[in-house]
This record gives structure tokens, sequence and C-alpha cells, in this order.
């Protein structure tokens, strides 16, 4: 299935397009760069995790590397 081009830097898909050759590293490098400063449009918020009691736990492989 072909990726449409304006998919081709999005966050989810880049490492996968730059792993099978649909874009080049310095080209997502490139686009990174010139992207706009936008950080003074970001709200901050502050979030408190409940305690749902939960003492001990484990993780467990899901066969993901990342």
């Amino acid at each position: 299935m072909k990726i449409k081009e304006e998919m081709h830097m999005d966050k989810r898909l880049v490492d996968r397009n730059i792993r099978t050759g649909v874009i080049s590293k310095a080209d997502h490098d490139k686009h990174i760069e010139g992207l706009p400063d936008v950080s003074d449009r970001a709200d901050v918020l502050e979030v408190e995790m409940a305690d749902v009691g939960v003492k001990n736990v484990e993780a467990k492989e899901t066969g993901e590397t990342e």
C-alpha cells in the first residue's frame, strides 16, 4: 500500500518510513528544523495520579522493541 505524501513525516510512521527508504533521515531532520516554534502556545497540565492500591506490578513482554 502506498503511503500518501502528507503521511511521510507523520510522527507515528516516520521511523518505519526512514527504515523502508520512503524518506531519508536527512529529509526528516530538515523537515523538523523547518517547523515553527509554537511553544508559546502550549498549555501546562498538572496531573496527579490516583492511588488505586496496586503494590507490585510486573512488566509483561509485548514483543515490541520501542
